[in-house]
Protein backbone atom coordinates (compact mmCIF):
# COMPACT_ATOMS: atom_id res chain seq x y z
CA UNK A 1 0.00 0.00 0.00
CA UNK A 2 1.09 3.25 -0.98
CA UNK A 3 1.90 5.87 2.03
CA UNK A 4 2.96 8.67 0.16
CA UNK A 5 -0.42 10.48 -0.57
CA UNK A 6 -1.05 10.25 3.47
CA UNK A 7 2.46 11.28 4.04
CA UNK A 8 3.14 13.89 1.82
CA UNK A 9 6.83 15.05 1.26
CA UNK A 10 7.37 18.23 2.70
CA UNK A 11 9.31 20.54 0.44
CA UNK A 12 11.04 23.46 2.09
CA UNK A 13 10.40 26.66 0.28
CA UNK A 14 6.92 25.68 -0.88
CA UNK A 15 3.43 27.64 -0.01
CA UNK A 16 2.74 24.02 2.26
CA UNK A 17 5.86 24.73 4.07
CA UNK A 18 4.98 28.36 4.38
CA UNK A 19 1.41 27.47 5.47
CA UNK A 20 2.87 25.29 8.21
CA UNK A 21 5.14 27.41 9.30
CA UNK A 22 3.07 30.24 10.05
CA UNK A 23 0.85 27.72 11.66
CA UNK A 24 3.33 26.96 13.96
CA UNK A 25 3.31 28.23 17.67
CA UNK A 26 6.15 30.27 18.73
CA UNK A 27 9.31 28.78 20.06
CA UNK A 28 10.72 30.35 22.95
CA UNK A 29 14.79 30.45 23.83
CA UNK A 30 16.06 29.93 26.84
CA UNK A 31 19.16 31.74 25.73
CA UNK A 32 18.59 34.75 23.24
CA UNK A 33 22.71 34.66 22.51
CA UNK A 34 21.79 32.83 19.30
CA UNK A 35 20.89 36.25 17.83
CA UNK A 36 23.95 38.27 18.64
CA UNK A 37 27.57 38.08 16.77
CA UNK A 38 30.39 36.27 17.85
CA UNK A 39 32.19 38.80 20.82
CA UNK A 40 35.47 37.80 21.21
CA UNK A 41 36.72 37.69 25.00
CA UNK A 42 38.20 40.74 26.76
CA UNK A 43 42.14 39.94 27.45
CA UNK A 44 43.97 41.38 30.66
CA UNK A 45 47.17 42.38 30.77
CA UNK A 46 47.41 43.43 34.19
CA UNK A 47 45.93 46.77 33.82
CA UNK A 48 42.28 48.68 34.36
CA UNK A 49 40.94 45.42 36.27
CA UNK A 50 38.10 46.69 37.24
CA UNK A 51 37.09 47.28 33.28
CA UNK A 52 37.63 43.89 32.64
CA UNK A 53 36.09 42.10 35.45
CA UNK A 54 33.11 44.26 34.73
CA UNK A 55 33.46 43.31 30.28
CA UNK A 56 34.36 39.52 31.68
CA UNK A 57 31.40 39.11 33.86
CA UNK A 58 29.04 40.48 30.76
CA UNK A 59 30.27 37.75 28.73
CA UNK A 60 29.57 35.23 31.14
CA UNK A 61 26.00 36.14 31.52
CA UNK A 62 25.65 36.86 27.72
CA UNK A 63 26.33 33.37 26.66
CA UNK A 64 25.30 31.42 29.85
CA UNK A 65 28.58 30.45 30.74
CA UNK A 66 28.21 28.34 34.07
CA UNK A 67 30.33 30.17 36.74
CA UNK A 68 32.55 26.69 37.54
CA UNK A 69 34.23 27.62 34.48
CA UNK A 70 34.67 31.62 34.61
CA UNK A 71 38.67 30.68 36.06
CA UNK A 72 39.38 28.54 33.36
CA UNK A 73 37.76 30.76 30.63
CA UNK A 74 39.13 33.88 31.82
CA UNK A 75 42.53 32.24 32.66
CA UNK A 76 43.24 31.43 28.87
CA UNK A 77 42.87 35.18 28.04
CA UNK A 78 45.44 36.76 30.45
CA UNK A 79 48.69 38.38 28.73
CA UNK A 80 52.12 39.48 29.89
CA UNK A 81 52.80 40.17 33.31
CA UNK A 82 49.31 38.97 34.37
CA UNK A 83 49.63 35.71 32.46
CA UNK A 84 52.96 35.12 34.49
CA UNK A 85 51.09 35.72 37.55
CA UNK A 86 48.63 33.60 36.86
CA UNK A 87 50.77 30.54 35.86
CA UNK A 88 52.34 31.43 39.24
CA UNK A 89 48.61 30.77 40.90
CA UNK A 90 48.13 27.21 38.84
CA UNK A 91 47.84 25.44 41.96
CA UNK A 92 45.71 27.23 43.91
CA UNK A 93 43.16 28.16 41.18
CA UNK A 94 41.82 24.97 41.78
CA UNK A 95 40.04 25.49 44.30
CA UNK A 96 39.36 29.04 44.14
CA UNK A 97 35.94 30.53 43.59
CA UNK A 98 35.47 33.47 41.13
CA UNK A 99 35.15 36.43 44.36
CA UNK A 100 38.14 34.46 45.35
CA UNK A 101 39.75 34.75 42.08
CA UNK A 102 39.08 38.57 41.66
CA UNK A 103 40.19 39.18 45.34
CA UNK A 104 43.25 38.02 44.72
CA UNK A 105 43.53 39.88 41.13
CA UNK A 106 43.02 43.14 43.05
CA UNK A 107 45.61 42.16 45.68
CA UNK A 108 48.31 41.54 43.17
CA UNK A 109 47.00 44.44 40.41
CA UNK A 110 44.70 46.68 42.02
CA UNK A 111 45.43 47.05 46.00
CA UNK A 112 46.79 50.49 45.63
CA UNK A 113 44.96 52.31 42.39
CA UNK A 114 42.31 53.94 44.14
CA UNK A 115 44.72 55.99 45.87
CA UNK A 116 46.84 56.75 43.29
CA UNK A 117 43.80 58.43 41.18
CA UNK A 118 42.57 60.43 44.00
CA UNK A 119 46.39 62.00 44.74
CA UNK A 120 46.22 62.25 40.82
CA UNK A 121 43.11 63.71 41.05
CA UNK A 122 44.62 66.30 43.83
CA UNK A 123 46.92 67.16 42.14
CA UNK A 124 45.36 68.28 37.75
CA UNK A 125 45.27 71.27 36.48
CA UNK A 126 45.29 72.97 33.01
CA UNK A 127 48.76 73.21 31.37
CA UNK A 128 47.93 73.93 27.99
CA UNK A 129 44.51 74.09 26.44
CA UNK A 130 41.11 73.60 27.88
CA UNK A 131 40.84 70.75 25.82
CA UNK A 132 43.62 68.86 26.50
CA UNK A 133 42.39 69.42 29.87
CA UNK A 134 38.62 68.28 29.84
CA UNK A 135 40.05 65.00 28.13
CA UNK A 136 42.25 64.52 31.21
CA UNK A 137 40.04 65.30 33.66
CA UNK A 138 37.31 62.81 32.45
CA UNK A 139 39.39 60.41 31.93
CA UNK A 140 40.49 60.67 35.60
CA UNK A 141 36.33 61.10 36.65
CA UNK A 142 35.22 57.67 35.03
CA UNK A 143 38.48 55.73 36.32
CA UNK A 144 37.47 57.08 39.88
CA UNK A 145 34.31 56.28 39.62
CA UNK A 146 34.19 52.55 38.35
CA UNK A 147 35.54 52.14 42.33
CA UNK A 148 33.18 54.89 44.31
CA UNK A 149 30.60 56.00 42.49
CA UNK A 150 28.27 57.69 45.22
CA UNK A 151 30.79 60.66 44.92
CA UNK A 152 29.34 64.06 44.24
CA UNK A 153 29.24 65.72 41.11
CA UNK A 154 29.53 69.16 43.01
CA UNK A 155 33.06 67.78 44.05
CA UNK A 156 33.96 67.05 40.79
CA UNK A 157 32.35 70.53 39.41
CA UNK A 158 34.63 71.82 42.26
CA UNK A 159 37.85 70.33 41.22
CA UNK A 160 37.67 71.27 37.81
CA UNK A 161 36.94 74.86 38.11
CA UNK A 162 40.08 74.70 40.48
CA UNK A 163 42.05 73.36 38.04
CA UNK A 164 41.31 75.94 35.07
CA UNK A 165 43.61 79.11 34.25
CA UNK A 166 42.96 82.22 36.88
CA UNK A 167 41.33 84.16 33.54
CA UNK A 168 38.81 81.39 32.59
CA UNK A 169 38.15 80.37 36.22
CA UNK A 170 37.09 83.68 37.27
CA UNK A 171 34.39 83.78 34.81
CA UNK A 172 33.11 80.78 35.01
CA UNK A 173 32.50 80.45 38.68
CA UNK A 174 29.91 83.13 38.40
CA UNK A 175 28.12 81.03 35.72
CA UNK A 176 27.64 78.29 38.33
CA UNK A 177 26.98 75.22 36.52
CA UNK A 178 25.55 72.33 37.91
CA UNK A 179 27.30 69.33 35.88
CA UNK A 180 30.71 68.45 34.26
CA UNK A 181 29.31 68.90 30.87
CA UNK A 182 28.32 72.06 31.23
CA UNK A 183 31.28 73.22 32.79
CA UNK A 184 33.41 71.69 30.52
CA UNK A 185 31.16 73.60 28.03
CA UNK A 186 31.67 77.02 29.44
CA UNK A 187 35.28 76.41 29.63
CA UNK A 188 35.99 75.65 25.77
CA UNK A 189 33.47 78.72 25.10
CA UNK A 190 35.71 81.04 27.17
CA UNK A 191 38.93 80.15 25.81
CA UNK A 192 37.81 80.71 22.32
CA UNK A 193 36.13 84.02 23.38
CA UNK A 194 39.18 85.36 25.14
CA UNK A 195 41.24 84.12 22.23
CA UNK A 196 39.17 85.75 19.51
CA UNK A 197 39.52 89.19 21.79
CA UNK A 198 43.29 88.70 22.20
CA UNK A 199 43.57 88.56 17.71
CA UNK A 200 40.97 91.75 17.67
CA UNK A 201 43.67 93.79 20.03
CA UNK A 202 46.70 92.73 18.85
CA UNK A 203 45.84 92.52 14.95
CA UNK A 204 48.54 94.26 13.21
CA UNK A 205 48.49 97.02 10.41
CA UNK A 206 46.71 96.86 7.13
CA UNK A 207 47.29 99.40 4.26
CA UNK A 208 43.88 97.73 2.54
CA UNK A 209 41.32 98.36 5.94
CA UNK A 210 41.91 102.21 5.71
CA UNK A 211 43.58 102.80 9.13
CA UNK A 212 45.14 105.92 9.19
CA UNK A 213 49.33 105.95 9.23
CA UNK A 214 50.91 108.45 12.27
CA UNK A 215 53.13 110.67 10.18
CA UNK A 216 56.97 110.21 11.37
CA UNK A 217 58.64 113.43 12.45
CA UNK A 218 61.75 112.18 10.54
CA UNK A 219 59.73 112.02 6.88
CA UNK A 220 59.35 114.50 4.81
CA UNK A 221 56.16 114.77 2.83
CA UNK A 222 55.38 112.03 0.17
CA UNK A 223 57.17 113.67 -3.38
CA UNK A 224 59.51 115.50 -1.81
CA UNK A 225 62.30 113.27 -0.62
CA UNK A 226 63.59 112.85 -4.69
CA UNK A 227 63.73 116.93 -5.07
CA UNK A 228 66.89 119.07 -3.61
CA UNK A 229 65.41 121.11 -0.84
CA UNK A 230 67.14 124.11 1.04
CA UNK A 231 67.78 124.35 4.72
CA UNK A 232 64.89 126.16 5.73
CA UNK A 233 65.38 125.93 9.85
CA UNK A 234 64.54 128.85 11.78
CA UNK A 235 68.00 131.02 13.63
CA UNK A 236 68.01 130.80 17.20
CA UNK A 237 66.12 133.42 18.99
CA UNK A 238 69.23 134.85 20.43
CA UNK A 239 70.96 134.91 17.50
CA UNK A 240 68.27 136.58 15.93
CA UNK A 241 68.37 139.11 18.62
CA UNK A 242 71.68 139.83 18.87
CA UNK A 243 71.78 140.25 15.04
CA UNK A 244 69.44 142.91 14.98
CA UNK A 245 71.07 144.48 18.08
CA UNK A 246 74.49 144.96 16.59
CA UNK A 247 72.96 145.85 13.08
CA UNK A 248 70.58 148.69 14.91
CA UNK A 249 74.11 150.13 16.13
CA UNK A 250 75.71 149.63 12.94
CA UNK A 251 78.46 147.05 14.85
CA UNK A 252 80.17 143.75 13.21
CA UNK A 253 78.49 141.05 14.74
CA UNK A 254 81.92 139.05 15.55
CA UNK A 255 84.52 141.67 16.86
CA UNK A 256 81.80 144.20 17.74
CA UNK A 257 83.79 146.98 15.92
CA UNK A 258 81.94 149.77 13.45
CA UNK A 259 81.53 147.37 10.43
CA UNK A 260 81.70 148.61 6.46
CA UNK A 261 82.41 147.09 3.57
CA UNK A 262 85.77 146.60 3.71
CA UNK A 263 85.53 145.54 7.24
CA UNK A 264 88.28 142.49 8.15
CA UNK A 265 87.61 141.47 11.70
CA UNK A 266 91.14 141.57 14.33
CA UNK A 267 92.32 138.75 15.18
CA UNK A 268 91.93 137.37 18.40
CA UNK A 269 94.55 135.70 20.82
CA UNK A 270 96.71 135.60 17.82
CA UNK A 271 94.08 133.49 15.89
CA UNK A 272 93.33 133.62 12.69
CA UNK A 273 89.45 134.70 12.53
CA UNK A 274 86.68 133.67 10.30
CA UNK A 275 84.51 136.55 11.00
CA UNK A 276 83.98 137.75 7.73
CA UNK A 277 81.74 134.68 6.90
CA UNK A 278 79.75 135.45 10.00
CA UNK A 279 79.77 138.69 9.28
CA UNK A 280 78.08 138.33 6.00
CA UNK A 281 75.92 135.74 7.80
CA UNK A 282 74.45 138.44 9.66
CA UNK A 283 73.99 140.74 7.09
Amino acid sequence: MDNSSENPPKIHGTTYDLVLSRNRPPEHHLNPTGKLPKMTFPTFDGTDLKIWITCTEDYFEMYSIDPSIWIQCSRMQFLGQAKRWIQSMTDQLKTMKWSEFYQAMHTRFDRDQHEFLLRKMNRIHQISFVQDYVDRFSELVDQLKAYDSSTSALRYITRFLDGLHSEIRSIILVQRPDSLDTAYTLALLQEEAAESSRRCDFKPWNPKAGYPLLPRQDRLPAGVDDKPVLNQKPLDKELTDLKAYRRARGLCGHCREKWNREHKCVPQSGSPCSGRAICSFLT
